[in-house]
């Protein structure tokens, strides 16, 4: 059951924030769903979702129980990558990105270059901190976390930097002050909602799982020196 947590969390707590970003999205009037072109971005999010829903849930029934600190990197850059070049082969298609214009070309090298930085910082954590895991005094539980909003959280804010940089979000004007705030605070919402859930669900089960192996393994030592014992007799 534990391995399924991730799963409904990202597509319970994680879809309703998905959803309200949307919603804020068309509030601003970055998204004008009376456009064919809006409206074609829209449901391709909505399909892709489902369909990384699906294959998410496909992946952990049939790989996650024989993997361990390498099965989440595996998934989210093949999968997962095959899902982000898709995302971005629609948004050509669509011209919601326009590689004749130089704009165009930076935002999607930006996209492309940031996947690989991601890559590799996420295997370098891998290296340094889940695969010694055994020496660290941190509940495991929250390891995803510090990765997600401490390193993940640096790239988020190199991202924005990126962007205001490059023109795509003028935080000078009215709706782009209000897209900022909005991914801010979005990013704080869920790091909020991702603290509780590994509270009150994750850490407790984790620790649950953690005694109930202790006491598996102290039944089985007890049962071994007794049979020992009674050899001798």
């Amino acid at each position: 059951m534990d391995h399924w947590l991730p799963f409904v969390y990202q597509y319970s707590v994680g879809g309703l924030f998905f959803l309200v970003s949307i919603g804020i999205a068309v509030q601003k009037k970055a998204i004008d769903l009376r456009h064919t072109r809006s409206f074609a971005i829209i449901l391709s999010l909505l399909l892709g979702l489902v369909f990384y829903m699906f294959v998410h849930a496909l992946w952990i029934a049939v790989v996650t129980l024989n993997l361990q600190y390498w099965q989440p990197w595996i998934y989210q850059y093949s999968i997962g990558g095959v899902f982000f070049f898709l995302s971005i082969a629609v948004a050509l298609n669509k011209h919601a990105v326009n590689m004749a214009h130089p704009q165009g070309r930076t935002v999607l090298f930006n996209l492309i270059a940031g996947l690989v930085f991601y890559m590799a910082v996420h295997a370098i954590w891998i290296l340094i901190v889940l695969s010694p895991m055994d020496s660290i005094s941190i509940e495991r539980a929250w390891l995803p976390w510090l990765y997600q909003y401490g390193i993940g959280g640096l790239f988020f804010a190199l991202s924005i930097w990126i962007a205001i940089r490059k023109k795509a979000i003028l935080p000078h004007t009215s709706r782009g002050l209000a897209i900022l705030v909005s991914l801010i605070l979005g990013l704080l919402f869920y790091m909020l909602t991702h603290a509780v859930w590994i509270l009150v669900v994750t850490a407790p089960l984790e620790r649950t799982l953690i005694q109930q192996t202790e006491n598996t393994k102290g039944k089985t030592e007890t049962t071994n020196g007794h049979s020992d014992y009674s050899d001798l007799d």
